[in-house]
């Protein structure tokens, strides 16, 4: 649904809006608080450690264990304020900001597999 971010396939987040949403605002903050929700080399090889941990487990677990992974970059105001902007809903800091991290696991094992780091062929699961 509507526009991704590089390397982004939809094939784990259906949706990237609130990402997208939250890159905006982020950035008309600050830049640097923008450019810690993207991703960087540091976690596609933070990726590659955690692969063979997961592999044979459900990918809810990885996305779990990225989810905490990303939870720390990301401001949990300027979260709120997406969340409000794209769904029309005030939700709790930790609630929003758990949300995008979320989004951002799943861009990082989107990415990753087109980068050929995984494959999650065989796993199901419904889209973030």
């Amino acid at each position: 649904m509507g526009e991704k971010p590089f390397l982004a396939n939809g094939s784990i987040v259906e949706d990237y809006r609130l990402l997208i949403t939250y890159w905006r605002r982020a950035k008309e903050k600050s830049r640097d608080l923008a450019e810690k929700a993207i991703l960087s080399n540091n976690d596609f090889a933070y990726l590659k450690d955690r692969i063979s941990f997961f592999i044979g487990r459900p990918i809810e677990e990885l996305i779990s264990d990225l989810k905490h992974y990303m939870l720390d970059r990301v401001d949990p105001i300027v979260a709120v304020e997406a969340f409000r902007e794209v769904y029309g809903i005030e939700v709790e800091p930790s609630l929003a900001r758990e949300k995008i991290a979320e989004i951002l696991a799943g861009w990082l094992i989107e990415a990753g597999k087109r980068l050929k780091i995984l494959s999650y062929r065989g796993w199901r699961r419904s889209s973030i």
